[in-house]
């Protein structure tokens, strides 16, 4: 059978995948926390963790989105680093 992609092909478009997939999981929190122009933590923390008044908190909490980009950015480096993932065929599997 014709294999049309390589391996190192897909493996390298799906880390590509996966570093755009944490960066747009990560854009509304930098949205709200940089939303300055400039390094504040204070506007860090109040896009984190809220004001901790019920009637300002329903937009700012961001707190799991930069935990859902480090997820994607761990899958990332492990597909990236990894050997164990192949992306072969089950004809082309050897046999266990």
């Amino acid at each position: 059978m014709l294999r049309l992609t390589k391996p190192m092909l897909l493996r390298a478009a799906l880390v590509v995948l996966l570093l755009g997939g944490a960066y747009l999981a990560l854009r509304p929190w930098t949205n709200c926390a940089f939303s300055l122009r400039e390094w504040n933590l204070e506007m860090m923390r109040l896009c984190s963790f809220g004001t901790g008044d019920a009637k300002f908190d329903a937009p700012l909490r961001l707190w799991p989105y930069p935990l859902i980009a480090a997820v994607y950015l761990v899958a990332a480096l492990t597909l990236m680093l990894s050997r164990r993932v192949h992306f072969d065929s089950p004809g082309n599997l050897p046999n266990s």
